[in-house]
């Protein structure tokens, strides 16, 4: 037993799996680190963004959050599509990991931003594929006709692309 854990037995595939996705979540998705500055500005890491605080009912941000509200930001993820009629997405969640890997929970409301694309920026529907959104960052609560919380974090007149494009 370590710090009061069970120990668990791997088998060999499942350890390389776990040995994988440690690395992958240590570096992040490829193509941007998280204090790199580019032509469309600072990258942020979804990560970064985890942690806010309701102190007497007033939400308290993560330093990065509050650094990059207004500015134009660029972040990698992955789609969760919020309507896609035509196959072409205008608005989708962009998480840090794909919702369908076996080792990861589903984020917390902190741990997603909201991505609204730019008229005429629409964007294949690519869930299995990470992608690249660049647009203007907002932190703040947003609510919605009913007075529930719908975000915490959003992008707007973004554009977007699969890495790798």
């Amino acid at each position: 037993m370590l710090f009061g854990m069970k120990s668990v037995s791997l088998t060999r595939p499942t350890a390389l799996v776990a040995v994988f996705l440690s690395f992958f979540f240590a570096v992040g998705v490829p193509g941007i680190r998280s204090n790199a500055v580019s032509a469309a500005g600072p990258s942020l890491r979804i990560r970064e963004l985890a942690g806010v605080r309701v102190v007497n009912q007033n939400p308290q941000f993560p330093s990065r959050a509050t650094e990059l509200n207004g500015k134009l930001v660029t972040v990698n993820g992955f789609m969760v599509p919020l309507g896609a009629g035509d196959g072409k997405l205008k608005r989708f969640v962009l998480i840090e990991v794909p919702l369908s890997c076996c080792f990861a929970d589903g984020p917390g409301i902190d741990q997603m931003i909201f991505v609204s694309l730019a008229p005429g920026k629409e964007l294949d529907y690519a869930s299995d594929f990470p992608v690249t959104v660049t647009g203007r960052f907002q932190a703040g609560v947003q609510k919605n006709k009913y007075g529930q919380v719908e975000s915490l974090y959003r992008m707007v007149g973004a554009s977007a692309k699969k890495i790798g494009e």
